[in-house]
């Protein structure tokens, strides 16, 4: 259903002798029947000042691009909030130089239908409608092809010409393959592979590395940005990933590159309840949980080719405690593959990863730092299970201690998504263990807060000084251990410090 606001817009257009036909993103959503109101309205027929003058009168203007003749128009409609509409007049863009600042745009308000949608990036996209035609049922302009190939699912470009003008367009087409499920024209994927990406700014890198790891199939973005070289030529990591091999009964589903793909699917179905922040952490953990594989991976002889694996496997895991990094000892046959140590190795690559992506914080929360909290510890949840399974004690002190360092209930979800992020039948049994202990705990979220603090200390007589710090650090670690439960608690272990 379109806004009303929006009808009584296009109407004013009308009275003006202008025509208004909503174009864009807009105009895909609604073909696919999906609910949207980020409106861009392309007015023919009406000079800028003219156009200028007929916003003014129904709603606040927001003159963004006024060179160019592009407007935010705030409108209200009874019954909901008021909301930002784009309204432009018809642009030709020139390209001038390197990066998206490069052009020269111009308004034109007596272009053709078949020239303003030329300049668009995909078919999907240059589809225009105008709501007020065959009396207000409306018609589709579809020049280039868009609704044939959005029932075809299928990505192609408009006019190979204008695409190249803006390397952005190849990253576009990675996050719309995920959010669609579409797949790519042939003849689209080699052209975007031979555009060079190297004029894009972080910023708006992460703009679309954002659309692609919340869209609905995020391993679908995985696989096209490889298709498309863009993981080759901006995340070198990521593209390492593939061929890394993998034991094939410990993950059936194939390379390192294929598991990450599936991580990211299971990932996203665990989300849906955490704020956009935490979402975004919990997805870049998935990302980049194994890219140090690559690094840490060895193709070996196993101890003894003449044993079963099951024979191979029980000797390896003998010569070491369960809390050692044993899931990442695989024997396959004669051979062994092991990845020791990649957990360290991926939280190296992934800062390198986050700081061309220039990612810090998210809405005031610390993304980058617990994406790489998460990536350190990913295996610990699995590797706890285990060896609480095999009879070791995981105390409430490792669990809290754990919870100074990443959210374990974020971990978690990062550690089922890791577990069923393969072919074949495996559960999350560990990570579940993992979790109803860190619920009984009480540390979804973080580590219990100090009970003592240095107003208790120097309320028992002693003076400022590093030794209260010493007192309360020395009191907490006994918190975090169980030993400590109350105030009360607290400040009695403190007075047997003091004295």
């Amino acid at each position: 259903m379109i806004s009303g606001a929006v009808i009584q817009l296009c109407q004013a257009v009308q009275l003006a002798g202008g025509r208004a036909l909503l174009v864009g993103g807009w105009v895909r959503d609604f073909s696919l029947g999906r609910e949207t109101v980020d409106y861009d309205v392309e007015v023919y027929g009406i000079e800028a000042p003219a156009l200028r003058a007929l916003l003014d009168r129904l709603g606040k203007v927001d003159a963004v691009g006024e060179a160019f003749t592009v407007y935010k128009v705030r409108l209200r409609e009874e019954g909901r909030k008021s909301f930002v509409v784009d309204v432009s007049l018809p642009r030709r863009e020139s390209k001038t130089g390197r990066g998206h600042r490069g052009f020269v745009v111009e308004g034109d308000p007596r272009m053709s239908f078949a020239e303003a949608a030329r300049r668009r990036d995909f078919t999907i996209n240059a589809m225009m409608y105008d709501p007020l035609a065959d009396d207000g049922q409306g018609e589709y302009i579809d020049i280039y092809g868009g609704q044939a190939d959005l029932r075809r699912k299928l990505l192609r470009v408009v006019d190979p010409a204008t695409f190249i003008e803006d390397s952005l367009r190849v990253l576009r087409a990675m996050q719309f393959a995920a959010r669609f499920e579409f797949t790519i024209d042939p003849a689209t994927v080699e052209l975007c592979r031979s555009i060079d990406l190297s004029d894009l700014p972080p910023e708006r890198i992460w703009a679309e590395v954002e659309k692609w790891l919340l869209a609905a199939r995020p391993s679908l973005g995985l696989h096209t940005a490889r298709e498309l070289g863009i993981s080759e030529k901006l995340w070198p990591e990521i593209d390492a990933l593939a061929g890394c091999p993998q034991d094939p009964q410990v993950h059936p589903e194939g390379d390192v590159f294929v598991h990450t793909g599936m991580v990211l699917d299971e990932a996203r179905k665990l989300i849906g309840d955490l704020s956009r922040p935490k979402q975004l952490a919990v997805m870049l953990g998935a990302l980049c949980h194994d890219l140090g594989k690559p690094a840490t991976t060895k193709i070996e002889e196993s101890f003894s080719p003449t044993k079963t694996r099951e024979e191979n496997t029980k000797e390896t895991a003998n010569t070491g405690n369960f809390l050692r990094e044993i899931s990442c000892d695989f024997v396959c046959g004669s051979k062994r593959i092991s990845a020791k140590g990649h957990e360290a190795a991926s939280v190296a690559l992934t800062e390198q990863f986050l700081d061309r992506l220039k990612l810090f914080t998210f809405d005031s929360y610390d993304v980058r730092k617990q994406t790489l909290a998460l990536v350190k510890h990913h295996a610990v949840p699995h590797r706890w299970g285990r060896a609480h399974n095999a009879g070791e004690t995981i105390t409430d002190g490792m669990f809290r201690r754990l919870a100074l360092e990443v959210e374990p209930d974020l971990l978690h979800r990062v550690a089922r998504a890791d577990c069923l992020g393969r072919t074949g039948d495996f559960r999350p049994e560990f990570e579940e263990w993992f979790m109803a202990r860190v619920r009984e705990l009480g540390i979804e979220e973080h580590a219990p807060a100090a009970l003592l603090l240095g107003r208790h200390v120097l309320a028992l007589g002693l003076q400022p000084g590093k030794r209260i710090g010493e007192i309360t650090r020395a009191v907490y670690e006994r918190q975090l251990e169980g030993e400590v439960a109350t105030l009360d608690d607290a400040i009695a272990a403190a007075r047997q410090m003091v004295e």
